[in-house]
């Protein structure tokens, strides 16, 4: 019993300083975050935000498959007869979602319901050669589709109603429920950001809740020491 406790509170100090240094989740996955938004230019140049959210992701999972790739370019040069040289053409990564949301016209996706992809080409040299994102199911509302290429590229969705087609040579329509029709251009963005630490409050909550069931578990085991 008094073993058992003493691993109780070692969790317990573990957790608190974890806590005060944010690092329960980051220890175990390196975190990257995407900021994502669409938005609406008009004819006289003035922008609106008609979609916002985030991706973030397995930051640590990107970065090695994207270095076993360059190591499987570096074999294959060494060796044009090697295995490793079927991998080395191309190479396609889906980003590992931790946690993702974003919200259109109401409508919010979630999670897995986000997929994320960047894609590489081996001409000589690794380059980058688009990325893509999808939201829901393609074509069937709700959804979003953005891709994005070396020349040119494509946004597609249909929210709840409203829906938008637009290419990067400049052709676009689009209609939104209770305004009708349009021609306005719209944009998909996106940007790298730091990811944000842990709200204190939440920490605190968490700790709390830990530490009463700590007190829970003492009570029981001084019962079970009183009536053995």
């Amino acid at each position: 019993m008094v073993r058992k406790q003493g691993r109780l509170i070692g969790w317990a100090s573990c957790l608190i300083a974890c806590m005060a240094t944010g690092s329960v989740h980051a220890a175990a996955i390196q975190l990257g975050q995407l900021d994502l938004g669409v938005w609406r230019e008009f004819d006289d140049g003035a922008y609106v935000q008609i979609g916002d959210g985030y991706l973030r992701y397995d930051a640590g999972s990107v970065r090695q498959q994207y270095e076993d790739w360059l190591a499987d370019i570096a074999a294959c040069e060494a060796d044009p007869d090697s295995d490793r040289c079927w991998n080395s053409d191309s190479l396609e990564i889906e980003y590992p979602v931790v946690s993702a949301s974003f919200t259109m016209y109401g409508h919010t996706f979630r999670d897995d319901e986000i997929r994320w992809t960047y894609s590489y080409d081996n001409w000589g040299r690794p380059e980058l050669r688009g990325v893509s994102v999808e939201m829901g199911r393609q074509r069937q509302d709700p959804y979003l589709y953005f891709a994005a290429g070396d020349e040119d590229g494509l946004l597609e969705y249909k929210i709840l109603g409203n829906f938008g087609s637009c290419t990067f040579s400049g052709s676009c329509g689009g209609f939104e429920v209770g305004a009708g029709y349009d021609e306005d251009y719209r944009h998909f963005e996106w940007q790298e950001v730091a990811v944000p630490a842990p709200e204190p409050a939440s920490r605190l909550t968490f700790l709390v809740a830990f530490l009463a069931l700590l007190g829970i578990s003492r009570r029981r085991e001084v019962r079970i020491a009183r009536f053995s």
